[in-house]
């Protein structure tokens, strides 16, 4: 009997598999009907030889795995750690190349996927005829079953009950039952973010009704959309007229249940722009200045691709900037820290030469990446090459062919070869 498929995975790819990703393979789950949005695994065959197009380099992040597709070009992906395990699965969009973190482990991934779906309806021209619940729901009992037999979190089966789309008040919350069991809790604090800021106008507004308005789409209405405060005076009476509604409900947004949560997203990790553009909004609206400028300087450097900006409705600013904080930055020059007046980096959006900002990140990182591999500063080389692709991104796929062969160097260089090997797996994708 010859070696098993979580094995062959662990040789080709010179990693360690996680034990559910590990029985995922082995046992088989994978195989046969099931999955709510993400419903077609690959099979350990399409895992151990991609067939061409199933990666794709200088798009997904260079540590990525793609594992269950949606039918649509979306992916939850395996992210590979230094120490050449899973770290984490990520949730990557092909429409822009967003990712937004959905779990520790695939049973957390399964399951916020599966409540998302419980949550919001497909839209139409993308939607599948429906399993049998006993066949759409499968994967999220297997996911079940194994928090609770392994770590023993026992999470209720909030998917049987009826839909929470339909007019029933006791169905459950998905997101307060995920968040409850400390399930996806990146996912879910993005998603109870976005619940805070919903409103009426957030909620009915859209293009057509600012074209009727005589509104500019972007960058006037986003933005009143991403905070109804931005509504000029004139225009309450209108819109609740409208809408039918008192402005104040209208209007209605609870950030300051929005910014305790990406406070305390912010406080686990650094990687994500959407906590910290929120942040810094939050104390703008105080009028806390100097506050928010360190929160735009801190979140600065984080990849434009988990900004969010389109869900949260951040992409009002001028687009030559590159990202919301750095917009921000630029209107709050005067309340800028010493230190951040001085970094280079943030010196880069400053400098008023929009047309070429992409290319100086770039050019920025690649510097950083080149310096350190030269002094086999590993980690640094690899951190410089990681930035230099996916920070604000590059214009051609002809730009990506160094950035990775400098990250497979940087990786083998520093011994992480589940890194090393999933980088030359992009690599040989362009």
């Amino acid at each position: 009997m010859g070696a098993s498929w979580s094995r062959q995975l662990e040789t080709q790819y010179e990693l360690r598999l996680s034990d559910d990703l590990r029985a995922w393979v082995d046992q088989a789950v994978w195989q046969g009907p099931g999955g709510a949005e993400f419903h077609q695994p690959l099979t350990p065959q399409q895992l151990l030889a991609p067939e061409p197009g199933l990666v794709w380099g200088g798009f997904m992040l260079p540590d990525t795995l793609p594992w269950i597709g949606n039918g649509y070009g979306d992916w939850l992906c395996l992210r590979i750690d230094a120490s050449s395990q899973v770290s984490e699965i990520l949730h990557w969009s092909h429409a822009g190349g967003g990712w937004l973190p959905v779990g520790k482990n695939l049973p957390e991934a399964l399951l916020y996927d599966v409540g998302r779906q419980r949550l919001f309806a497909r839209m139409s021209e993308l939607a599948e005829p429906e399993l049998p619940p006993t066949e759409r729901y499968r994967f999220a009992e297997w996911a079940r079953n194994w928090l609770h037999e392994a770590l023993a979190i026992d999470v209720p089966c909030f998917w049987r009950g009826p839909s929470a789309l339909a007019a029933d008040h006791t169905t459950p919350d998905p997101l307060a039952i995920l968040q409850e069991h400390q399930v996806a809790r990146f996912a879910v604090a993005r998603d109870l973010v976005m619940r805070h800021l919903e409103s009426p106008l957030k909620s009915q507004g859209d293009r057509p009704f600012a074209l009727a308005l005589g509104v500019r789409w972007e960058p006037e209405f986003v933005r009143w959309l991403f905070d109804g405060q931005q509504v000029p005076l004139a225009w309450r009476s209108n819109l609740a007229q409208r809408l039918q509604l008192p402005v104040d409900e209208l209007l209605r947004q609870d950030w300051s249940g929005a910014e305790a949560i990406a406070s305390q997203v912010v406080a686990a990790r650094s990687d994500l722009g959407w906590p910290f553009d929120l942040l810094g909004w939050a104390a703008e609206r105080r009028g806390e200045n100097s506050n928010a400028a360190h929160w735009y300087a801190r979140g600065l450097k984080a990849s434009i691709f988990s900004d969010e900006a389109t869900r949260l409705r951040t992409h009002w600013f001028a687009e030559g900037y590159g990202k919301f904080a750095a917009a921000r930055l630029a209107e709050l020059r005067p309340y800028l820290a010493s230190d951040d007046a001085a970094d280079p980096y943030v010196r880069m959006y400053l400098d008023d030469d929009l047309p070429t900002l992409r290319e100086r990140v770039g050019a920025y990182w690649l510097h950083q990446a080149r310096s350190a591999l030269g002094r086999q500063a590993w980690a640094q080389a690899y951190q410089g090459f990681y930035q230099a692709g996916w920070d604000l991104g590059w214009q051609t796929l002809r730009d990506f062919g160094e950035v990775l062969q400098g990250l497979v160097a940087a990786a083998r260089g520093a011994g992480w070869t589940g890194r090393a090997a999933i980088a030359a797996l992009h690599q040989g994708s362009l």
